[in-house]
């Protein structure tokens, strides 16, 4: 249950009565967490399946309009919390292979 700023503990398990896998976060308990929550300004994100996704966005935190340079749209675009998005990225970063490969193997 270790969090660094924008690195929120977490953990990986699996529900086998429910054929699933389960990423707990904890919320903000230590004053690392609290930096990520003083992080208070917004941030363009896409919700993406594809890790190279997120290359293709122009992100623009002025709140200008963003641009792709694909024609195919990203599924979800939006604003949300800079210090939540950083954080779910890092998590992402961090689990995303392990609960893919679980995911494969069962």
């Amino acid at each position: 249950w270790h969090s660094k700023a924008n690195r929120p503990a977490y953990f990986i398990a699996r529900d086998i009565k429910r054929k699933a896998i389960v990423l707990g976060i904890r919320g903000s308990l230590s004053p690392r967490d609290i930096l990520t929550d003083l992080c208070a300004s917004s941030e363009n994100f896409i919700v993406e399946d594809d890790p190279e996704l997120g290359d293709i966005l122009d992100k623009r935190n002025d709140n200008s309009t963003m641009t792709t340079t694909t024609a195919a749209p990203p599924v979800i675009v939006g604003r949300a919390h800079k210090g939540m998005v950083d954080a779910a990225r890092s998590v992402a970063r961090m689990t995303g292979k392990t609960i893919s490969d679980e995911l494969d193997a069962h």
